[in-house]
């Protein structure tokens, strides 16, 4: 089986995150929210 290699949606990246929740889930405590500002954190840190 041959694999083929999609490329990122932005240019001059290998690939692309996609955070897939319902609104719902990210009541209250906002885990979501938190969740991706500490992974944007993470990358721009590692760039």
């Amino acid at each position: 089986m041959k694999y083929t290699h999609m490329s990122s949606i932005i240019l001059g990246y290998n690939y692309d995150i996609f955070i897939s929740y319902r609104q719902k889930d990210n009541k209250g405590d906002r885990w979501v929210s938190e969740f991706v500002d500490s992974l944007k954190t993470e990358l721009l840190e590692s760039m």
